[in-house]
């Protein structure tokens, strides 16, 4: 026993060998187990590939304003109903529909162009 030990023991102090030993000891978990074990290991995030849309702010524009199944989406932006109840609110920003809305209460505001093409 070291000298510190030997003092610990004299005084009636509880030595613990776990605390002095040198050796460390690691686990793995039985999911990361199996998986090494079945040589899979982290799976690739599958993401829905979406094609570029090569069109400019004025035809995007355009395309937006013709398009009859936003007409009614249109008429609420120009009410600019901003009630506490709409789980979604419609705008319009440099002459563009945006959709306001919030995931919950406690979440934070969302605003995004408004398309019917998503």
């Amino acid at each position: 026993m070291s000298d510190y030990r030997n003092e610990l023991a004299d005084e009636g102090g509880a030595i613990d060998d776990h605390q002095s030993s040198p050796h460390i000891a690691a686990m793995q978990t039985r999911a990361k187990s199996s998986a090494n074990i079945a040589g899979s290991g982290p799976r690739p995030l599958k993401v829905t590939k979406v094609e570029d849309l090569d069109i400019n702010f004025e035809q995007f524009k355009e395309l937006q304003q013709k398009d009859k199944t936003m007409a009614k989406y249109w008429e609420i932006a120009k009410e600019n109903n901003e009630g506490d109840r709409m789980k979604a609110q419609f705008i319009v920003e440099r002459e563009l529909l945006y959709k306001i809305y919030r995931a919950g209460p406690d979440s934070d505001k969302v605003k995004q162009v408004a398309s019917s093409l998503v």
